[in-house]
């Protein structure tokens, strides 16, 4: 069914090896982008990343799943104001272990 087809084969397992996109492959999450992108490489970079990038997320054929990450974004955003932690260390503060005893 998925012969010929690298990523079912390692969701399978009968390929373990690492699958790399080609260098010139050029995809991003948009929302992700726009809300913590610019801060590490800088206003100008980031644009041109943004404007020569596509949306993994959007498919004009399927769009809920586009417009369900702003509702996940927005629970992320509810967790971190109850956290009094900032959002993007909200999205793993369940799965951190920084040594403490429980």
């Amino acid at each position: 069914m998925f012969a010929g087809l690298p990523l079912a084969s390692r969701l399978i397992g009968k390929d373990t090896s690492l699958l790399q996109p080609l260098p010139q492959t050029k995809r991003m999450i948009a929302l992700a982008m726009l809300i913590y992108g610019w801060r590490k490489q800088g206003k100008r970079n980031w644009f041109k990343a943004l404007i020569r990038s596509h949306d993994v997320i959007w498919n004009r054929r399927d769009i809920k799943p586009f417009f369900y990450q702003f509702y996940a974004y927005y629970a992320i955003l509810k967790q971190s104001i109850r956290l009094g932690k900032h959002p993007l260390e909200t999205t793993t503060f369940d799965i951190e272990w920084n040594g403490e005893q429980t």
